[in-house]
């Protein structure tokens, strides 16, 4: 599996004058995760999927442009990031 995920949101987010379509997800690594509560991440906490989002997105998009998104949007990007989290370990161990 890739460690990272291009999609391309329908009306995007703003940063500054430009609007992002096209944004790649980056697996998280658990660097990623300091500060965040698992617990609230896996509850779908908006708060601590906003602080995660910046930190595995390219172009990074800050707390202030996420609360300005779409709602249907934000859940798609949303579902990519912790869908990384959720990924099965398909790997079969070599005996």
């Amino acid at each position: 599996m890739s460690n990272t995920k291009q999609i391309t949101l329908d009306k995007g987010v703003k940063l500054g004058e430009n609007t992002i379509n096209d944004i790649t997800i980056t697996k998280p690594v658990v660097a990623h995760l300091k500060g965040i509560s698992l617990t609230k991440l896996f509850n779908f906490e908006t708060d601590e999927l906003m602080k995660l989002i910046p930190r595995v997105t390219a172009p990074s998009i800050p707390q202030p442009a996420l609360s300005n998104m779409d709602v249907t949007e934000f859940m798609t990007l949303v579902g990519e990031v912790v869908g990384f989290l959720a990924e099965e370990n398909t790997d079969t161990p070599e005996e």
